[in-house]
């Protein structure tokens, strides 16, 4: 995740299920929102959603699912990243499916 090494990001975890995703990192509480994918225009676009409540920035960003391996760029302004650099990206993740 931006830029740090796998041992930084190490323990970080997504959860998707139904139309929510939780992030848990090693430190701070989980972070659940709604998302909303588009995958028919390119880049394929995904909008987060906060829980009722929550005061934190609306992300948006792209997103690219190749087998195992999901790549997020997001942006935490009003404008939509456009490529997967850190140029226009907040956050970058790569973020690999867990064997069960």
């Amino acid at each position: 995740m931006n830029g740090k090494s796998d041992e930084e990001a190490k323990g970080t975890k997504a959860v998707f299920a139904d139309d929510k995703v939780t992030f848990t990192r090693k430190e701070g509480k989980p972070m659940t929102w709604t998302y909303e994918l588009d995958p028919t225009i390119r880049p394929k676009t995904i909008d987060l959603i906060a829980e009722k409540g929550d005061t934190i920035l609306q992300p948006v960003g792209i997103y690219e699912l190749e087998s195992d391996t999901l790549k997020l760029c997001m942006g935490f302004s009003m404008e939509r990243p456009t490529a997967f650099t850190d140029k226009g990206c907040n956050e970058v993740s790569t973020l690999k499916r867990e064997k069960l």
